[in-house]
């Protein structure tokens, strides 16, 4: 089930705290367990162990036009595990924030991919440019964030802010496994050509969406992609929020 649990508002703040919630003892000596173990199975493959800190999402609320966020550490592996394990607890212990950006171009196309094989999650399936907000985000804002997935997924890395018109806020969403995402409006001053052209010189195998749509900003367009594509959750619920708005 996908959920909006906010929007109309026009400005995002956010509060950090610098800690992790305290999970439960019995929770917690699970958790490191399973780190131990994946950590112990890259080694054996000759890969690198990371556990990324990710952002988690304690509590947020609406003050007139503005919406509020509240905000600590947690860990990648600490949500996965709490994911495939005890999905209850996300919300609680683990609610990892993450951005999603709809870029619309300066001719009236919003971009959606077609998630490529680099993809642990969704291959085959059309997202939005989106991804974890990270620590280093909190610095430059949360629309920052979203800037950078689409340069990262569409731009290849290219620097967008001479790109942008405008950056507004769409809604918090969340979906059945409580992973809330912040989506952002991205306004271009580049066209779908160009966008397309930047997309298709960078390294194929290196793409993160094996496929660019262009989907005219109308709301029959918009429905009639809905209705005959396969859409993750959190692109489906933005695109169906971004037609309220139309």
């Amino acid at each position: 089930m996908n959920e909006i649990l906010a929007s109309g508002f026009k400005e995002v703040s956010y509060g950090f705290r610098d800690t992790a919630p305290t999970l439960p003892s019995d929770i917690n000596v699970k958790i490191n367990d399973y780190i131990a173990r994946v950590e112990s199975d890259k080694k054996k493959q000759g890969k690198t162990f990371f556990n990324a800190k990710k952002i988690h999402l304690l509590n947020y609320f609406m003050n007139d036009d503005s919406l509020y966020l509240s905000l600590e550490k947690t860990d990648y592996f600490t949500f996965d595990y709490l994911s495939k394990n005890n999905p209850e607890l996300l919300t609680k212990y683990s609610h990892v924030l993450s951005v999603g950006a709809l870029v619309l171009t300066l001719d009236g196309k919003i971009i959606i991919g077609n998630k490529s094989k680099l993809n642990d999650k969704g291959e085959g399936e059309y997202h939005l440019p989106s991804g974890y907000v990270e620590l280093s985000d909190l610095g430059n804002g949360l629309e920052a964030a979203a800037v950078r997935e689409a340069s990262e997924e569409v731009f290849d890395n290219e620097d967008l802010m001479s790109k942008i018109q405008s950056i507004s806020p769409l809604g918090l969403f969340n979906k059945e496994y409580n992973q809330p995402m912040l989506a952002y409006v991205i306004k271009l001053i580049a066209n779908e050509n160009e966008v397309f052209s930047v997309w298709e010189n960078s390294d194929a195998e290196k793409r993160e969406f094996s496929q660019l749509k262009f989907v005219p900003a109308d709301k029959k367009s918009i429905c009639q992609f809905l209705d005959s594509n396969k859409i993750r959750a959190h692109a489906r619920v933005s695109l169906e929020n971004f037609l309220i708005t139309l």
